[in-house]
């Protein structure tokens, strides 16, 4: 009898042993924001990887999977890596908060379509670039900065239309779109106040030899007025 209890807390014991040395890699979704999700993650907590899901109007996945591996010294950091970003980043912690490193984001513009109805109509064609600085997670203000390089719509006669930039600001959201180059001029703001939807207004134009092959194409974001759209996007997350 006692050598049964006592096989049977050994067992016990090296189950909460191994928990501890190999917790499941799908833990770490317990950590996360509701807005991102782990999908087949593999490995443990310490070290794996897995697809990130974002949840947005829909779920939307980033092409590529993400690893990471941690190290507890000399202070707990988290190494991430994967083929859409530039560079590895770390999540480190700096005994007031976690701090994130440096890092670019670079992603097909195709994965815009999910955002809103009128991209998936739109079907965008080129380059996003998320890049943001050094950040502690949390903090108000903290600014990005999102690039659409070459950009292009399936529908539109004038590949690339062009590039543009947009200054992201968390807590609260707010976004402000310019244009870098390009034929059609695309320009305005967002915001989300605390609870409500984001709003984003602005307008789109078209300049140069361009123009009047662009005409259908401004007609189609909507009524053009005085050779500009107005623009009003609304999201539901």
């Amino acid at each position: 009898m006692i050598r049964k209890v006592l096989f049977t807390c050994v067992l016990i014991a090296g189950f909460l042993i191994g928990l501890l040395y190999a917790p499941p890699s799908a833990w770490l979704e317990r950590l996360l924001p509701s807005v991102l999700q782990l999908n087949m993650p593999t490995g443990t907590v310490w070290k794996g990887s897995a697809q990130l899901l974002v949840q947005t109007d829909q779920v939307q996945a980033l092409p590529n999977r993400l690893h990471w591996r941690w190290q507890l010294t000399p202070w707990p950091e988290i190494e991430l890596s994967s083929k859409d970003l530039s560079q590895a980043v770390y999540l480190r912690w700096q005994g007031n908060g976690w701090r994130l490193s440096q890092g670019r984001l670079q992603l097909p513009a195709s994965t815009l379509h999910r955002l809103h109805p009128l991209f998936n109509s739109l079907k965008p064609e080129g380059q996003l670039s998320l890049e943001w600085p050094t950040l502690a997670l949390g903090q108000a203000g903290t600014n990005v900065t999102l690039h659409w390089r070459q950009a292009s719509a399936a529908i539109s006669p004038i590949k690339p239309l062009g590039s543009y930039q947009a200054q992201l600001q968390w807590q609260p959201l707010r976004i402000n779109l310019s244009t870098e180059s390009g034929p059609l001029i695309l320009e305005g703001s967002g915001q989300a106040p605390a609870g409500q939807n984001f709003v984003f207004t602005g307008s789109a134009s078209a300049s140069g030899p361009e123009l009047e092959q662009l005409n259908d194409f401004l007609r189609f974001l909507g009524p053009v007025e005085q050779g500009q759209v107005k623009l009003k996007l609304q999201s539901a997350y």
